[in-house]
């Protein structure tokens, strides 16, 4: 299989002339202490894309995105109309086939995630049979494609890479680039984008994700080479 060069979402990056698109809407005034570490600053150096990539949606469902559900985000402005931009960028991934991987979180029984869960209890909206159906696609969101280098991968916890069988999948695959959307920059985005980046794979942050704290999304653009602006 041949893995053609993100193209597209190069352009993008460009177009936008590489600036990040900050959702939280801090300036680094806000968080003088952290501005010596931000990325782009003499401290730091942007890493770039690689050359063969792949996509990973992250937790992409009704959960995040429904007023009724007890993790949605939508009270974001933003994060209400990130769904339509995400959409543009499964079509560019598609489009330039590059492989797609899902990872979507999935209890299926009362031992999962277990002290997670306690701790968080509105994690159960992930839990198998669960009656509110809020770990389904959205419902304009194009489904995995078979036909198109799509993967279904399900996990139990935050990171993408704890428990499964990710890292085998991208060495198949010969990957050298991960581009990461979903949700939640504090969480599940944060601990993907820290152990892609131990073990050797470029992360990239599309600006597409968010968090409850606008900190933390800036400390979690710092620890990416860069974000993939499609906000826009």
């Amino acid at each position: 299989m041949t893995l053609l060069p993100f193209d597209a979402v190069h352009f993008l990056v460009r177009h936008h002339n590489n600036r990040i698109i900050d959702m939280s809407g801090l300036s680094h005034s806000d968080y003088p202490e952290y501005v010596p570490g931000m990325g782009g600053v003499a401290s730091t150096k942007v890493m770039g894309f690689g050359t063969r990539p792949v996509l990973i949606m992250v937790d992409v469902c009704k959960g995040y995105f429904d007023g009724s559900s007890p993790i949605n985000l939508v009270s974001y402005n933003l994060a209400a109309k990130a769904p339509q931009s995400m959409i543009r960028l499964l079509d560019t991934a598609h489009n330039s086939k590059t492989p797609v991987i899902w990872t979507q979180t999935k209890y299926t029984n009362g031992k999962d995630a277990k002290l997670l869960r306690e701790k968080n209890p509105a994690l159960n909206v992930f839990m198998h049979g669960d009656q509110r159906k809020l770990s389904g696609y959205l419902d304009d969101m194009p489904r995995p494609k078979a036909g198109m280098n799509d993967v279904i991968m399900y996990r139990k916890y935050p990171s993408a890479f704890l428990g499964t069988n990710l890292s085998t999948i991208l060495a198949a695959l010969g990957v050298d680039t991960i581009i990461i959307c979903g949700a939640r920059t504090s969480g599940s985005i944060r601990m993907t984008a820290v152990d892609a980046m131990q073990g050797g794979y470029r992360p990239m942050v599309s600006d597409l994700m968010f968090a409850l704290a606008g900190s933390r999304h800036k400390i979690l653009i710092t620890l990416s080479g860069r974000c993939v602006c499609m906000c826009r």
